[in-house]
């Protein structure tokens, strides 16, 4: 069973996220990430799970830009082939 971890990510440093990617790296899991437009996208890799990248906005959060973001995410998973 395939399994899309989303993730909506924003900063200079990726170091929690690249350690979870570390940790659930596995041919059956994509991760599906946002980085925050304000913010230089990290390079991040994986042996196994696929990484995908979705076109970024800018985020505020709790804001509606964070709803939008969620959606945008779901929309891209949703519209992959498996």
């Amino acid at each position: 069973m395939r399994h899309a971890i989303l993730v909506e990510g924003h900063g200079n440093n990726a170091e929690v996220l690249q350690e979870t990617i570390r940790i659930l790296d596995d041919a059956e899991i994509d991760f599906w990430i946002h980085w925050d437009k304000r913010f230089k996208k990290p390079i991040l890799t994986s042996y196994k799970s696929k990484l995908h990248f979705i076109k970024p906005i800018k985020n505020n959060w709790g804001a509606d830009t964070q709803i939008i973001t969620e959606k945008k995410l779901l929309k891209a998973v949703s519209k992959k082939k498996i």
